[in-house]
């Protein structure tokens, strides 16, 4: 699932727990051909050692060299692992592409070094001015060349930036028999962009149909069968996503992958049905107390898997107590689940000794820490509750509407995936 990492990181049912790398950057899809390293959708590869690409001499600029801390920058931000770190990364990158645009800006560049300056031009939000860039690169560059292929990737993700989807689809097509021809893999990473790009735009539909044929496009990738679920059950079109998910667990079976896709069809098969339920909760914890059926009938519902062992947990519930403090007043009940597994945050590691009574005072010091003001039910290590609920990863959102049905599924952390949760509920309150 190397194209996705982020993802972003990504989308809704997405395969990130709590073993995920927490707190990874916005998804720019990374790919990988044979001839380069993997690079993201939008990035030039690093300053490659020996002759330039392009047949004859000419004159370096020097930008070629700057690039190189440039490029140090961006790795940075990319490889920070908390949402601190990466703000402080992500001002030393704002920092170093406004310095290299004061001081490259009207100055000659030859084309052979226009896939360095497009990516700096588009770190900066100067699009229109990037995608010139690197077409202007591709004009004199060896289309065989690793660098003409991740260049003319970041040609399509700079237009897809630019809510260009037809001209990044047009760049696609024309690339697909030619310089992505016997290079899936770098293809993928472009029609990964464009589906991205469709999907924020709610463009769901076409996203959904992208991901789809990203499915089985070169080896594959599961990824893109969980968003495109994601995308089809936005839509409301449930046997559609049924479908995808089926596909997905007979293209990918066995192994981890597998796994991941059998849960996405349980996932799905939650939507439509009636909520489980907290009849397997033995504890209650948090703010409030337990709902009773009463409390829950015709009231939207969000339910969220968890456990202590994630480091995301802060960011996690900060985003969770906004969404809480936004829609209890609208009615919205949020409830948590999640059970006992034998785990001390303290160490960080599995006890095999802690006993019931000493695991439910870390959940009190652990919800007190994170201000939880909303009600959590735990359940016992025979992981039944969790099961009911298809939580076999955290955090996983399950949208309960007035009707007592499920209405929506899906997993991730970040605030892009908590902004679709509220548009999920925004649609669930006005039915």
């Amino acid at each position: 699932m190397g194209r996705f990492v982020a993802a972003a990181a990504s989308f809704v049912l997405l395969a990130a727990g709590c073993a995920s790398a927490p707190g990874e950057p916005p998804a720019e899809p990374p790919s990988a051909s044979p001839a380069a390293p993997a690079q993201a959708a939008g990035e030039t590869p690093s300053p490659a050692p020996g002759p330039s690409p392009v047949p004859g001499a000419f004159e370096p600029s020097g930008l070629r060299e700057d690039f190189k801390a440039f490029k140090e920058a961006k790795e940075a931000w990319r490889a920070a692992r908390t949402e601190d770190a990466r703000r402080e990364a992500r001002a030393r990158l704002d920092g170093r592409t406004a310095d290299l645009l004061a001081k490259w800006s009207g100055r000659a560049i030859p084309a052979q070094e226009r896939q360095y300056w497009g990516t700096i031009l588009r770190e900066g939000g100067r699009l229109d001015d990037a995608a010139a860039a690197y077409r202007s690169y591709l004009a004199v560059a060896d289309p065989a060349s690793p660098n003409a292929v991740n260049s003319t990737t970041a040609l399509v993700g700079c237009l897809v930036d630019a809510g260009d989807f037809d001209g990044a689809a047009a760049e696609l097509a024309l690339a697909a028999g030619t310089i992505y021809a016997d290079l899936p893999e770098d293809r993928a990473s472009a029609e990964t962009a464009l589906a991205y790009g469709l999907m924020r735009a709610g463009r769901l539909e076409e996203a959904a149909a992208r991901f789809g044929m990203l499915m089985d496009l070169g080896p594959g990738d599961p990824e893109s069968a969980i968003l495109g679920v994601d995308c089809l059950l936005r839509t409301g079109r449930t046997d559609a996503a049924a479908r995808l998910a089926a596909a997905a667990a007979a293209r990918f079976a066995g192994g981890k992958a597998g796994e991941r896709m059998e849960l996405l069809v349980d996932q799905v098969a939650l939507v439509g049905r009636p909520s489980p339920g907290f009849g397997a909760a033995r504890w209650w914890k948090g703010g409030g107390p337990a709902p009773s059926e009463d409390d829950l009938r015709g009231k939207v519902v969000v339910v969220f898997s968890w456990n202590m062992q994630a480091q995301w947990a802060k960011w996690f519930f900060e985003r969770l107590r906004r969404l809480h403090d936004d829609y209890a007043p609208r009615g919205v009940v949020v409830v948590g689940i999640s059970r006992l597994h034998r785990f001390d945050p303290v160490r960080m590691e599995v006890d095999e000794s802690m006993s019931e009574e000493a695991e439910l005072m870390f959940y009190d010091a652990w919800t007190r820490e994170y201000g939880v003001d909303h009600p959590l039910a735990v359940g016992d290590r025979d992981g039944i509750l969790m099961a009911a609920w298809a939580a076999r990863v955290v955090p996983m959102f399950v949208v309960v509407g007035k009707d007592g049905n499920v209405a929506y599924v899906r997993t991730g952390k970040e605030e892009e995936h908590f902004g679709i949760l509220r548009e999920v509920l925004d649609r669930e309150l006005a039915r």
